[in-house]
């Protein structure tokens, strides 16, 4: 089963949509032609043809997003059900799953302390749990506990937690709770499988892309990719994360 996590950006390419809200130029975001980046990373999903797509950073309620789910569901993906909320354009961690793909959604993880719920999705596929993720950029302890107690609960299963972890630098919170994770005998499968951690997967260079696993899934892994070509091609700011179990 072939899963890619990929942070696309909101479709923008290279720009941002927060340096757009900071700014104060944020009606010329919803103006920008997004055509390009979306038909690109369309493309690379029909490439790849993974079974399970994570896309982080996906704004909803646009006319490029909506595009963009047509195109989907016409090459048999359909959308695993997201929490409902209130916002015009949230930008959210979207899970796409091909149609005849029989699973379960299970409960979001961060629905109660944290109330970032739009940041996550979660599935089971047979005995796998997918969880993917978009951890706020902005330290946030609330969501790294769900994140861990949710581990905690699960860790005896087949797990995989994967997406935009936004964490790197020592001494820093973030990285404090990713190594708690790990003390947890997580496993970082990039790491694991003896590639370096310098490998970037977002513009400034670190890598913020993980694929972490519970020891029993990672047993059950067959391979572990950081691909740069929509990166590389200004397509979007992160390089995509496929892995193979």
């Amino acid at each position: 089963m072939k899963i890619l996590s990929l942070n696309i950006n909101n479709f923008g390419g290279l720009k941002s949509k927060e340096q757009y809200k900071k700014e104060n130029k944020y009606s010329e975001w919803g103006t920008l032609d997004k055509t390009s980046e979306a038909t690109e990373i369309l493309a690379y999903i029909q490439q790849e043809k993974p079974v399970i797509v994570i896309l982080h950073e996906f704004e909803l309620n646009t006319e490029i997003t909506e595009k963009f789910i047509g195109c989907m569901k016409e090459v048999d993906y359909e959308i695993v059900p997201y929490e409902k909320n209130n916002f015009k354009n949230p930008s959210i961690t979207i899970m796409f799953v091909k149609k005849e793909l029989l699973y379960t959604k299970l409960v979001n993880p961060h629905n109660s302390k944290s109330n970032k719920t739009l940041r996550a999705s979660v599935i089971k596929v047979a005995d796998c749990i997918v969880y993917g993720v978009h951890v706020p950029p902005t330290y946030d302890n609330n969501f790294w506990e769900e994140l861990i107690d949710f581990y905690k609960e699960k860790q005896g299963q087949k797990l995989v937690i994967i997406g935009d972890y936004n964490v790197y630098d020592l001494g820093t919170e973030q990285k404090k709770k990713y190594l708690q994770l790990l003390a947890l005998n997580a496993k970082d499968a990039w790491l694991e499988k003896g590639y370096p951690n310098s490998t970037m997967t977002h513009i400034k260079g670190r890598r913020l892309d993980y694929a972490i696993m519970s020891p029993s899934l990672y047993e059950c892994l067959n391979s572990i990719r950081i691909d740069s070509y929509l990166l590389n091609n200004d397509k979007t700011d992160h390089a995509a994360l496929i892995i193979e179990i």
